[in-house]
């Protein structure tokens, strides 16, 4: 997978595809394998959807969705069959015939099995149309609805234990967080986005940047859009970390709509070092805080990326 933007895009796509059929097959046919091959196969899907809405092919998009919806829920029933915890005394008697048979018996597992099989479904993946002419996404802005946009711009915050956050206000991001910040009351040495953990994060209404991505991934599939995505990252040190989201969320090459905006060369330089594999597009940002979207349109036109 890591090689695969490398490709023309029709072999790239015909690499993806085969990917997640096996995966598919591998999850349905042993629940272990929920554990071992969900994420990867999740990767898989999330990039498949990504270039089908980025091919303007809505309705395989929608497919590949849908697919990872069913896998992750089936996932998550699967896993939670083994939560159930056991009487003292039927554990008891289990672990005594276990000895006596030399092997584990586990309730779980037929458990496991059985709603594996009442959930189990003959799926087809889904072939994407590639489109005859894809303009370039290059025009900034933080408005999803706005037509003349294609590229929404996240800003991203790191909250407290390196939690990953981003915003779309722009550069009136600082007097909203003041006042949020008024508003409900917050202790007065609490300044920063880096002073709060995740979920007080989420409850000041800044979404991680993952929420934020979905988000934007739902607006394509239900508006039929093709919006890509802008990060301006600026805090030290997060360089990896900014990988390790995109790779989550199925971005890797040059061909899809993710641009990663650092204002700071170390960074940038990390991100490099860390997924060699990856041919992101980057973008050096002035390092004198936020900027306008037209400051941002700026440097990314003089990149000519």
């Amino acid at each position: 997978m890591s090689r695969s933007h490398r490709l023309p895009i029709g072999q790239d796509i015909r690499h993806l595809r085969a990917f997640a059929g096996v995966g598919l097959h591998l999850a349905n046919s042993n629940r272990l394998m929920y554990g071992l091959t969900i994420g990867s196969v999740e990767r898989v899907l999330l990039r498949l959807e990504t270039i089908a809405i980025d091919q303007q092919d809505f309705e395989s998009g929608t497919a590949f969705f849908e697919i990872r919806h069913y896998l992750l829920d089936t996932s998550r029933k699967v896993a939670a069959t083994y939560r159930t915890e056991l009487d003292q005394a039927e554990k008891a008697e289990k672990d005594a015939l276990s000895a006596i048979l030399d092997a584990k018996i586990s309730d779980e597992d037929e458990r496991a099995t059985e709603v594996m099989r009442s959930r189990s479904k003959g799926i087809m993946i889904p072939e994407i149309e590639i489109a005859e002419t894809n303009h370039p996404k290059r025009i900034i802005g933080s408005d999803l609805t706005d037509n003349a946009v294609d590229l929404i711009r996240l800003d991203v915050i790191i909250g407290k234990q390196h939690a990953s956050h981003a915003h779309k206000l722009g550069k009136d991001f600082e007097a909203w967080f003041q006042e949020q910040l008024r508003q409900q009351g917050v202790a007065s040495e609490k300044t920063s986005p880096s002073d709060f953990t995740s979920e007080e994060l989420c409850e000041l209404g800044i979404p991680t940047l993952r929420q934020q991505i979905a988000e934007i991934r739902a607006y394509n599939r239900t508006h039929k859009r093709s919006l890509g995505i802008l990060l301006c990252v600026r805090d030290d040190y997060v360089g990896q970390q900014i990988a390790d989201e995109c790779y989550f969320c199925g971005y890797f090459g040059r061909r899809d709509p993710c641009v990663i905006a650092f204002d700071d060369t170390e960074n940038l330089s990390e991100f490099q070092k860390v997924y060699k594999q990856f041919n992101l597009r980057l973008v050096l940002i002035p390092a004198n805080g936020p900027q306008t979207d037209q400051d941002l349109q700026q440097a990314l036109d003089a990149a000519n990326l």
